[in-house]
């Protein structure tokens, strides 16, 4: 009786494939013992035995090395549930690479803070609704097309796929700013400057998109400028937001670079700004903010300028970022008008006192009522009033200014 370990060898002869990884099955059954008798496993004459290559077993060594690769590779996901591998070894990755992680605090916050708290259970939660999402999205966008190409006159099939794709362009649209412009998702530091008030050293915000240069009452307190306070100028600051504006200082004493000019200041009631020096005094002192070699230049004053501070020379509570809310302190675009009357727009460039004065005069009704009654009340005649309000294109502030020059 010729034993099945007999067999295999002519089986390794005829087709080239080793002993060791043949696998005979007769009947559904595996020939598995090579000392067995061809009779005693019941094969006979003409009996049909098939021949397959059998499937190697992992070894220790084996599983092992496979465990290895998936702790050197912490990116692995599981392709069922999209969930990471390893999630100590993917957090490990993620913390170790800042670039990564401010990505992540852009793009998906949430994740950024599980990874930083180090709660791997939630993490692996998270991108589990992550890849559930997407299949869910995919399953949506599956059937959308399948609705429309049975009916490409569907409506509201048609909005939803347009909407699915401006969507996919948005997305396009940041991940490509993310990779070549990564930049514009950081904060933007604001632009300060040294400089001395009253001889007292402060750090100005500048400010090109605010009309007025402004001074916070507790700051003007502690410089000395309350009692040179201008009332009759008082109002509410209107921009993003609004702010009680109780006077101005016409001329305080300012120090720039070594340099002695003069600055007018407004005063609000508001604690959230020191000081910012505003488009007023930078039009009037001819300033450049020159972000190439990161100086204000002042053009009154032949080859004066200051270089603008770095985020760390600037304390932490005077920080403003960009997107910040600059209501109360005179942020970009905000003006000044008297409590319960409309803001007038400021023009390019206020005209001369002369030309005001030899301005025609208009008739009352040609401005509102509350504003002309406003500028009388300063101890200004009726005709001079309207002059000036029609020199200043309507604008209560200069008209104000013109006021007082006459």
């Amino acid at each position: 009786a010729d034993p099945v370990e007999n067999l295999k060898a002519l089986l390794e002869v005829d087709t080239g494939r080793p002993i060791a990884e043949q696998l005979l099955v007769f009947n559904g059954r595996a020939l598995d013992d090579s000392a067995a008798s061809m009779q005693s496993c019941g094969v006979g004459a003409n009996d049909l035995i098939m021949l397959f290559k059998r499937p190697q077993r992992a070894s220790a060594h084996s599983q092992q090395a496979q465990a290895q690769v998936q702790q050197q590779d912490p990116m692995k996901m599981d392709p069922q549930t999209g969930a990471p591998l390893n999630p100590a070894a993917l957090r490990a990755h993620l913390m170790a690479n800042a670039q990564v992680m401010g990505q992540l605090r852009v793009e998906q916050p949430q994740l950024a803070e599980l990874i930083v708290a180090g709660d791997l259970g939630k993490m692996v939660e998270y991108f589990t609704r992550q890849h559930s999402a997407r299949r869910e999205q995919l399953r949506k966008r599956v059937d959308l097309e399948r609705r429309i190409a049975a009916d490409p006159f569907d409506i509201e099939a048609q909005k939803e796929l347009e909407e699915q794709i401006r969507q996919e362009n948005v997305h396009e649209n940041m991940a490509n700013a993310m990779e070549y412009t990564p930049e514009v998702f950081g904060n933007v530091h604001m632009l300060y400057v040294d400089l001395e008030i009253n001889g007292h050293p402060l750090k100005a915000f500048v400010d090109s998109g605010a009309q007025m240069t402004i001074m916070g009452q507790h700051v003007a307190e502690e410089v000395g400028l309350m009692r040179l306070i201008d009332r009759r100028f008082s109002g509410i600051a209107k921009g993003v937001g609004t702010g009680r504006i109780l006077g101005r200082v016409h001329m305080a004493p300012m120090k720039v670079g070594g340099h002695n000019m003069a600055c007018a200041i407004t005063i609000m009631e508001s604690k959230d700004m020191d000081f910012l020096f505003g488009l007023d005094m930078l039009k009037r002192h001819q300033c450049s903010i020159n972000l190439k070699t990161n100086r204000l230049e002042f053009g009154s004053v032949e080859g004066l300028s200051v270089p603008f501070l770095g985020e760390g020379d600037v304390p932490a509570a005077q920080r403003l970022v960009d997107g910040g809310d600059d209501a109360q302190a005179g942020g970009s675009g905000q003006k000044r008008e008297r409590e319960g009357e409309p803001t007038a727009g400021a023009p390019e460039a206020p005209p001369a006192p002369t030309a005001a004065a030899n301005a025609p005069v208009l008739q009352s009704g040609a401005f509102p009522e509350a504003k002309v009654k406003a500028l009388m009340d300063l101890g200004f005649p009726r005709d001079k009033v309207l002059q000036a309000l029609t020199a200043a294109q309507g604008n209560e502030e200069t008209a104000a200014s013109l006021l007082m020059d006459f």
